[in-house]
């Protein structure tokens, strides 16, 4: 099986191993992914643009609403001189693989 091939076969694996609690949507795992793959910190417009590169794209607008969750939830974090980049953090990383399940937040949210 060729390299490709075998990530492909992993990522589906993986994805349906992850255990996403009700407050998750479907975008913060395009989020998660999108820092996972870049492996890099992203301000909000990076990750926009980059979202769009690598997946079916999450709005500015959309992030802005759902970040706040996913740092609350320790799966992403805020760094730089002004905490304007985005980076994700190990407990992101296990939930990508279905190795974390992420903490339930308030249900009032959206």
């Amino acid at each position: 099986m060729r390299d490709i091939d075998k990530d492909l076969v992993s990522w589906i694996f993986e994805v349906d191993m992850r255990q996403r609690p009700r407050w998750m949507k479907s975008k913060d795992d395009l989020i998660l992914e999108t820092l996972e793959y870049t492996d890099a910190a992203l301000s909000l417009s990076g990750l926009a643009f980059n979202t769009e590169l690598h997946t079916s794209g999450v709005s500015e607008s959309t992030l802005y609403r759902r970040l706040p969750d996913l740092i609350e939830a320790g799966l992403i974090k805020k760094i730089g001189p002004d905490q304007r980049f985005y980076r994700i953090t190990k407990n992101g990383s296990s939930y990508l693989k279905g190795e974390f399940r992420p903490p339930d937040l308030d249900e009032d949210k959206d």
